[in-house]
């Protein structure tokens, strides 16, 4: 093997178990780990894709329980200001009051007083995500509505 040949393989990186080229670039081929390496450098990619789609899908499942919990939330708080000021406006700025803490908001025209009281409402909010969130085809999964109801019942 000439030595522009053994420049070219040490250049391109050629695992070859070759005294001569052992020489010539310092390393010994056989000794270097490239299946090692390349073996780990799959398992750290594929921890890292799994560890993505996790997080992006327990983000997106939190949020749903989390937005039903404040929804029904945001009801009470609508239920108290109804049963104190019977104003719908009342209810509803008590409601959006409520949600907002949250980073929700109250669906529009969703509010709705019963006779005893209850109220029903809807609520809002996007999911923090890695990657479904630049992913078009599935953005609508991260726009989250949830209905709530509750009835104050005095303290």
């Amino acid at each position: 093997m000439t030595k522009l040949k053994r420049v070219d393989r040490a250049l391109t990186g050629s695992p070859v178990c070759d005294p001569a080229w052992a020489t010539l670039t310092g390393n010994d081929a056989c000794d270097r780990g490239d299946i090692i390496l390349g073996w780990l450098t799959r398992i750290v990619i594929g921890i890292a894709v799994v560890g993505v789609v996790l997080f992006d899908g327990l983000s997106i499942g939190v949020a749903h329980v989390s937005a039903a919990d404040d929804a029904n939330t945001a009801a009470l708080s609508a239920s108290h200001a109804w049963a104190d000021h019977h104003d719908m406006t009342a209810a509803l700025q008590a409601a959006q009051a409520t949600a907002a803490e949250h980073e929700e908001s109250v669906v529009p025209a969703s509010l709705h007083v019963l006779t005893d009281g209850t109220v029903e409402l809807k609520v809002q909010r996007n999911a923090t995500t890695l990657v479904v969130r630049h992913i078009h085809a599935l953005r609508s999964w991260i726009t989250i509505t949830a209905a709530g109801s509750g009835k104050y019942v005095g303290a």
